[in-house]
């Protein structure tokens, strides 16, 4: 719950601590918590998993993964519908942006990526669509 804490802050650490907890403990977990003094204060809550989010599922696949080598990400949109895909350090930092149409494939090669955790999202006008974690291991 540290890392939770350091949300609340500015600084760059907080930053990449909170995005790092978001990759790890997924993004659909509120903590809110006081000052830690007992730990006896901290109140969770899950809210429900929308229809939309099961949808979504559907619509970004990255397999294998993790991967050694090269891994493939499928999208799968309606036929004349566009997005950008969007794949991230856990720093935010933005390594690839690619924008796709309809059902579309695209590979990652092994050069492009050092062993780590990114984030891959599938994004329209601004909004999120649909979301995967990518694990490079050695």
């Amino acid at each position: 719950m540290l890392l939770r804490n350091l949300s609340l802050t500015q600084s760059h650490l907080a930053v990449n601590a909170q995005n790092l907890f978001n990759l790890v403990y997924d993004e659909d977990i509120f903590a809110y918590a006081e000052p830690l003094n007992t730990g006896n204060n901290l109140r969770k809550g899950r809210e429900p998993i929308a229809p939309e989010k099961n949808k979504a599922a559907a619509l970004l696949k990255c397999y294998p993964n993790p991967f050694t080598g090269s891994t493939q990400i499928e999208i799968s949109l309606a036929e004349e519908e566009s997005a950008v895909l969007q794949i991230t350090d856990v720093t935010g930092k933005i390594l690839i942006e690619e924008k796709v149409i309809g059902k579309a494939i695209v590979i990652l090669s092994e050069n492009e990526f050092l062993p780590g955790i990114y984030l891959c999202r599938l994004l329209q006008n601004g909004r999120l669509l649909a979301k995967d974690k990518l694990v490079k291991v050695n």
